[in-house]
C-alpha cells in the first residue's frame, strides 16, 4: 500500500498521516486499481470533502480518459442524496451542463462518480484570476440560463446555482454543474430513467434548508413553494457578484437570510459607480431578485430573451454571444494555477470586479457535478458532501 500527497503528488510507501513536506492529509495511491470492471484509475486530480478523492481514469470499453470520484462508503439520507443528484444529471443532456456518465459502488462499498474530463475552471476561480467586464458577464449569464432552461423544462430545478458551480471550459464554452440538492419540481418525467425513491418535495415538507446563504431565494429560506424561479433569483445574485466584487447582502448567514427574506437588493450602480452599469442591467437583477417570485422573470428562457435584448440595444460586444447554430462563439480561455475544491468548499466567495487582462493557460478540470456541494453553517444543513472543483495544470 502506499499513499500520495494531494499537493506535491510525492508518495510514500511508509504509512504516515501528513506530507512532511507541505503538511497535507496523504491519500492512498489507487492508481492501477479497476473500478466497476470498466474504469482504469491513472493520475490523482485532487482531493474533496468526506475525504474524498478524484481521478483521472481510463475508460476501456470507449477508449476514453474521464474523471472518477470516489467517497468512502456511507449509506441512508447521503447515499441516497447521491444516488439521487447522479440519476438527475445524468438525464441532463445539454451542451451546458456537465456530463455525468455512471456512477456506482466498488467492491469495498466505496462511492464512485463518473465524469467528464473538460478544459476550464470554474467561474470562482475565473473571476478571482482574470475579473470579467459587462460583456463577458453576459455571455456566462446567457449561457447559464440556457442551461437552466433546459433543466428546468425537464422539470428539475437546481437549488445551488453559483460562481463555484460554474464551469468556464474551452473558447468559454460556460456548463453548469453541482445537482448534489437538485430536486424534481413535479413528478418526473415518464422517460427518465429514474431507480429508487426521488422525494418530490423534501424542501417544502421537512424544511431542511439547502442551498448557499448568499444565493438562497427567499422561499429557500421560508416557508413558500420552490419552483424553478429559485434558481433565477441565485441568477441575479450571480450576475450582481461578478459584477460588483461583492454579495448584495453582507454578514453572517443568519443576517444574509433576514436581508434575503426583507430587504430590497442594493443597486450595482450605487455599490459600484465607477464601473458604469447600464440601468437597463440593474433593472434586470433587480427584477430576477423580486422578494415574491410571481413577480420575478416567470422563466429562464423569458430572463435570457431580456437580457439579449438589452444586450442589442447598448450595443454590448456580440462576438461572445451564442451563435446562430446554437454553440458558443470562441473567446480567450483563462489561466489558472492548480487548485483542488477549494472554491467550492468555501461559502464566502472571494474575486475582483474587472478591469485588465491576465496571461492566457490552459488547464484540465473534472467538475464534482453531483453530490458535492459547500458546507454551511454546522446548524443550517446537515453534513453533505462539498462541491469539488478539481484542476490539473496542461504540460507546458
Amino acid at each position: 500500500m502506499a499513499w500520495l500527497c494531494p499537493h506535491c503528488r510525492t508518495r510514500f510507501t511508509e504509512p504516515q498521516e501528513r506530507c512532511p513536506h507541505d503538511k497535507r492529509k496523504l491519500v492512498p495511491d489507487l492508481s492501477g486499481q479497476e473500478i466497476g470492471d470498466r474504469y482504469t484509475l491513472r493520475e490523482l486530480l485532487g482531493v474533496g470533502g468526506m475525504d474524498s478523492s478524484v481521478w483521472m481514469a481510463w475508460q476501456t470499453s470507449t477508449h476514453r480518459s474521464v474523471a472518477i470520484k470516489i467517497l468512502p462508503p456511507v449509506e441512508g439520507d447521503a447515499a441516497e442524496r447521491f444516488a439521487r443528484g447522479a440519476r438527475i444529471a445524468s438525464n441532463l443532456n445539454h451542451p451546458n451542463i456537465t456530463v455525468v456518465h455512471d456512477y456506482g459502488r466498488t467492491v469495498k462499498g466505496e462511492l464512485y462518480l463518473v465524469m467528464e474530463l473538460l478544459e476550464g475552471t470554474t467561474l470562482y476561480r475565473a473571476l478571482r484570476k482574470q475579473p470579467f467586464g459587462l460583456d463577458r458577464t453576459v455571455h456566462v449569464v446567457d449561457q447559464v440560463l440556457r442551461a437552466l432552461g433546459h433543466a428546468h423544462r425537464r422539470g428539475v430545478v437546481h437549488r445551488d446555482i453559483k460562481p463555484s458551480n460554474i464551469l468556464v471550459g474551452s473558447e468559454s464554452l460556460i456548463k453548469i454543474g453541482d445537482f448534489g440538492i437538485a430536486r424534481f419540481i413535479e413528478d418526473p418525467p415518464e422517460s427518465w430513467s429514474v431507480d429508487g425513491d426521488l422525494p418530490n418535495n423534501e424542501i417544502t415538507t421537512t424544511r431542511q434548508l439547502c442551498g448557499t446563504p448568499q444565493y438562497m431565494a427567499p422561499e429557500q429560506i421560508g416557508f413558500g413553494n420552490i419552483d424553478h424561479r429559485a434558481d433565477l433569483y441565485a441568477v441575479g445574485v450571480a450576475t450582481f457578484r461578478i459584477l460588483t466584487g461583492r454579495f448584495p447582502f453582507q454578514g453572517t448567514a443568519h443576517e444574509q437570510f433576514r436581508h434575503h427574506l426583507q430587504s430590497a437588493p442594493p443597486s450595482v450602480r450605487e455599490v459600484r459607480p465607477d464601473l458604469d452599469v447600464p440601468p437597463e442591467i440593474d433593472a434586470w437583477i433587480q427584477r430576477a431578485m423580486e422578494k415574491k417570485a410571481d413577480k420575478r422573470f416567470a422563466s429562464a428562457e423569458e430572463m435570457r430573451t431580456a437580457l439579449r435584448q438589452i444586450r442589442r440595444r447598448l450595443g454590448i460586444a456580440g462576438a461572445e454571444m451564442e451563435d446562430s447554430s446554437g454553440t458558443s462563439a470562441p473567446i480567450s480561455s483563462r489561466s489558472a494555477a492548480s487548485w483542488a475544491g477549494e472554491a467550492a468548499s468555501r461559502n464566502t466567495e472571494s474575486f475582483r470586479p474587472a478591469e485588465q487582462p491576465r496571461r492566457r493557460g490552459v488547464i484540465y478540470v473534472a467538475i464534482g457535478a453531483l453530490l458535492l456541494f459547500a458546507g454551511i453553517v454546522a446548524w443550517l444543513l446537515r453534513p453533505v458532501p462539498p462541491p469539488t472543483v478539481v484542476i490539473r495544470p496542461a504540460a507546458s
